[in-house]
């Protein structure tokens, strides 16, 4: 993972890692920071160990983590996946990261895990949870000292601001195949990591990017999306989530139809 770090950032590259934080003691810590890492994202779905046993059982380990980081010179954040068992726990969990002294809070929508379409359906909130989380963002957002972020999939929660100001300003929504792929260890090339489907591989960057008809759906959402999406005044900055309207069974111009908005 050192070699790897260093590699990144003498290719001229901002690096950054995501982890449960296991093994992450403060000599790892000041050695990946020596590599070049710049930020640590640890993932935590609860404030207490009784909630983020729900997801995660590593709730010590966690926090141990962001300390470990901190005391190597290490930014920090956290990631956190909003499900119904966590999310009124979301402002309990922001005041954590405060006293961590954490640099981020990154909420996380919940999408298919492991092809686990039941874990799915049980955790995942509702328009009117996600109406609850829009509220509280606007509430505690500006007050709090960490940089409260949120994941492609969950631009809607801004969606009470001007579209053009928001999009002016970066927030475009989703940007698979347009901003970011992921390319696994195999060298398939994917437009998102939550949806796979893949029609170049074998790390053939350039092709994936110029010929690639999987991408070519990701980045004519905006002419082809369909239902109360189509209609939208945000489309533009949101295009909802693929790999939840997908994880669904739904056709993959569909409406999201978790979205808290009246359209």
């Amino acid at each position: 993972i050192l070699n790897m770090v260093s590699k990144i950032v003498k290719a001229g590259m901002i690096c950054t890692m995501t982890t449960n934080g296991n093994k992450l003691d403060v000599e790892m810590a000041k050695s990946l920071r020596k590599a070049g890492l710049s930020k640590v994202q640890v993932s935590m779905n609860g404030d207490t160990e009784a909630i983020n046993s729900l997801t995660r059982p590593n709730f010590k380990s966690a926090v141990n983590a962001i300390e470990n980081a901190r005391q190597a010179g290490l930014k920090t954040g956290i990631n956190y996946v909003v499900t119904k068992q966590n999310i009124k726990r979301f402002p309990n969990l922001l005041k954590k990261a405060e006293e961590w002294e954490c640099d981020s809070f990154n909420l996380l929508r919940p999408k298919e895990a492991f092809d686990d379409f039941d874990w799915l359906i049980s955790e995942s909130p509702g328009p009117e949870e996600f109406a609850w989380l829009q509220q509280r963002l606007k509430e505690l957002s500006p007050k709090s000292r960490v940089k409260v972020r949120f994941d492609d999939a969950f631009s809607f929660l801004v969606s009470d601001q001007n579209p053009d100001e928001l999009y002016e300003n970066g927030i475009w929504g989703c940007v698979a195949a347009r901003r970011f792929l992921n390319i696994d260890p195999f060298g398939n090339i994917y437009a998102c990591s939550h949806v796979r489907e893949t029609d170049v591989g074998n790390g053939d960057f350039l092709l994936a990017w110029r010929e690639s008809k999987t991408l070519e759906r990701f980045r004519t959402l905006d002419e082809d999306i369909e239902g109360k999406c189509a209609a939208c005044s945000f489309r533009k900055c949101c295009r909802g989530c693929r790999a939840v309207v997908l994880a669904y069974g739904e056709d993959f111009i569909s409406e999201d139809f978790q979205c808290p908005l009246d359209k």
